[in-house]
């Protein structure tokens, strides 16, 4: 329908055309051919001027562009220039550098890292910034060091050292920026191998791989089987071959082989005894016991609480056992409380912690009876009551107990405490030859000090007479031995310990020096102390003189100390 529209449209033109042509040839008496003709080469002058304009201004318009495009890679050239100028200034690899100017051309990229539009040092930093995730999908290596498929250690290129070329993809990323505007440009991957880092992911292998072996070790303990529980054995493992293994690390590295199995020359010995066959060994050792010697309800609370703080402490080959470590502080912050302590001198007084001294003394023996090394002990200033001479050992603020399991299986320590009596018991492997460990003490002297009793006025006691505050004590000299019997009960070797000297003290007596009427103690008669003489247990006794003559002692030894 519209094609015949068209077409009576043109035909109704075209009769219109020549009917003008007809008139003008009859105004100007031309012939119709003529005027034809002349019409013809009038719409072709026009034509032509038409195009010449249109070409004219197209060439015009592609001149303007081409200056607007010269000046701009003129622009770009001269930051390019500036930007390579200053590579060739560039200080050497590692140490710092200067940051060129100009700027990376847009579309320019390294991996998933956008250069385009980036100062020289913007762009260093963009992939300083993202260089280990930029490397962490490469691949890894998978070192394998035994036909055990689950034993494979897996490491990537970025943890064995390998880093990206920052200097050659920046040289590239200028390269490009100098060419055909617009487009996009993935660069070239560059790498290098950072020896500092390779030489700390090359000891991390080897740490991974070399592997001390041992028997399973001891994590808790059943007390209703009275059983250990341990974990795995390790089996013992070397690297061999270091030297061509980190050839080949570096071979890899550098071929850009960023996925690949390597095999390991392991030298592997067998692993440990198992849980159950260390089961089968261990066992009750032996024990201590020592009794509660006066009731306190504060002091028991000490040692009840350092009891169940032990109880249940493993130590494994090798470790030491600290009291002060395993019960934690003497404080009321950490549960203990005041109880009763006695200074060298006798005087008593409360101290956070009293009693606490029992507790390490048991375990001191049972510790050297379970053939425990002692590394750290020391003594009371006096012979405590609870346990024989030679074999207490005192812990304070300074004083700690320490000893270390020396044998190749675990140990145990377990506590009992009744109010009456306190115990700790060690289990783990029988003592050497399956001997009977136990202190002996060898008491060599005493020696009596040469002093006077320290005096200390007292009006409460009687006028011009004395009262014997705290008991003299002489030097008291003295061996201790770890002996160890077979079972009939020889003596197989002793292990000299100590040698050990309790401090004598001169004692401390009130006196009252008021004059009075001096009595004998058990009759009332006028009397004088004439000596003191000594107790069997080291105390002294005032001697008296009465009127008549005679000598008498009181009916009772005054108090003792310690």
């Amino acid at each position: 329908m519209k094609k015949n529209v068209d077409r009576r449209k043109k035909n109704k033109q075209t009769k219109q055309s020549k009917l003008s042509r007809q008139t003008k040839a009859k105004k100007t008496n031309v012939p119709v051919s003529q005027a034809k003709k002349r019409d013809n080469k009038q719409a072709r002058e026009i034509k032509y001027a038409r195009r010449s304009k249109i070409t004219l201004a197209v060439l015009l318009l592609l001149l303007v562009i081409a200056l607007g495009f010269s000046v701009y890679a003129y622009q770009r050239y001269t930051r390019l220039y500036q930007l390579e100028a200053c590579l060739t200034c560039l200080e050497p690899a590692g140490e710092a550098k200067a940051a060129p100017e100009g700027e990376i051309a847009q579309g320019i990229r390294y991996k998933s890292a956008d250069l385009g539009g980036k100062t020289y040092a913007e762009a260093v930093r963009t992939i300083e910034n993202s260089e280990e995730n930029l490397l962490k999908n490469l691949g890894s290596y998978s070192f394998i060091y035994s036909d055990n498929k689950d034993d494979v250690l897996r490491m990537t290129p970025y943890d064995l050292g390998l880093r990206l070329d920052i200097d050659a993809i920046m040289e590239e990323a200028i390269k490009e920026s100098r060419k055909i505007f617009g487009r996009k440009v993935i660069l070239n991957d560059a790498f290098r191998i950072d020896e500092s880092a390779f030489q700390i992911g090359f000891a991390k292998l080897k740490d991974e791989v070399n592997q001390d072996g041992g028997e399973a070790r001891a994590i808790d303990f059943n007390f209703e089987t009275g059983e250990f529980v341990f974990e795995d054995e390790r089996e013992e493992r070397e690297l061999l071959g270091e030297d061509k293994l980190e050839r080949q690390i570096r071979d890899a590295l550098t071929k850009k082989e960023f996925t690949k199995e390597i095999k390991l020359d392991v030298k592997i010995s067998e692993a440990g005894k198992t849980a159950k066959e260390l089961n089968e060994l261990l066992g009750f050792v032996d024990s201590a016991s020592t009794p509660i010697m006066s009731y306190s309800e504060a002091r028991n609370l000490n040692v009840k609480l350092a009891a169940d703080r032990i109880h249940g402490t493993i130590i494994n080959p090798g470790e030491s056992f600290s009291f002060h470590q395993t019960i934690g502080p003497m404080t009321q912050a950490n549960g203990f409380v005041a109880a009763g302590v006695q200074d060298q001198y006798g005087n008593d007084s409360l101290g956070v912690g009293g009693g606490l001294c029992q507790p390490s003394t048991t375990l001191y023996i049972a510790a050297v009876r379970a053939n425990m090394r002692i590394d750290v002990h020391n003594f009371h200033s006096t012979p405590v009551n609870y346990t024989p001479i030679g074999t207490d050992c005192m812990v304070s603020d300074w004083s700690d107990l320490v000893f270390t399991n020396t044998s190749d299986y675990p140990y145990v320590i377990t506590a009992y405490f009744d109010g009456a009596t306190l115990s700790f018991s060690f289990y783990g492997p029988a003592n050497p030859d399956n001997a009977k460990i136990d202190l002996y003490v060898e008491e060599l002297e005493q020696i009596k000090l040469d002093k006077e009793p320290i005096e200390e006025q007292n009006d409460d006691i009687p006028a011009d007479t004395t009262e014997v505050k705290v008991a003299p004590r002489p030097n008291r000299h003295v061996k201790v031995y770890r002996n160890f019997y077979g079972t009939s009960g020889q003596l197989l070797k002793s292990e000299l310990l100590y040698d050990h000297t309790y401090p004598g003290f001169e004692g401390v007596v009130y006196v009252n020096k008021k004059d009075a009427d001096k009595t004998d103690p058990s009759s009332g008669e006028a009397a004088e102390i004439i000596y003191y003489e000594e107790a069997p247990d080291g105390s002294l006794i005032p001697v008296y003189r009465t009127k008549e003559g005679e000598t008498a002692r009181p009916t009772s030894p005054p108090p003792i100390g310690g």
